[in-house]
């Protein structure tokens, strides 16, 4: 299966699907819709899922889910890599946030190892 054809019933398969895609997949709010068992999105079904979700470790962007069945949500892993970027790119209030992206795209490390090239092949 190809992340792009995501399917779950419910919401442990979901949870078992983001940890077979490294802690981070995106799917409709339709087939999100249909593991809360509802009919119909609305604020209270979209209230529900995210707390589902946060249950299970999991959280979602767009932070308010969309109400529309064929718009997509983010889902991840609190903690997993994928999980700790998302949420460095998402809270700009935090200092910390900036170095920590740098950090997981390889800047500081990057940056290092290609002066210690220069020294060593110069």
């Amino acid at each position: 299966m190809e992340e792009g054809e995501i399917e779950f019933e419910n919401f442990a398969e979901l949870s078992e699907l983001v940890d077979k895609w490294q802690g981070v997949v995106t799917c409709s709010m339709e087939l999100l819709r249909d593991a809360a068992g509802a009919q119909k999105l609305g604020k209270h079904v979209v209230k529900g899922i995210s707390d589902e979700l946060a249950k299970r470790g999991l959280r979602h962007y767009p932070k308010d889910l969309p109400l529309v069945q064929w718009e997509s949500a983010r889902i991840y892993r609190v903690g997993t890599p994928a999980g700790k970027l998302i949420a460095a790119v998402l809270d700009i209030d935090d200092e910390d946030s900036n170095a920590e992206i740098r950090r997981m795209a390889g800047g500081d490390d990057a940056e290092r190892i290609q002066r210690i090239r220069e020294i060593v092949c110069d």
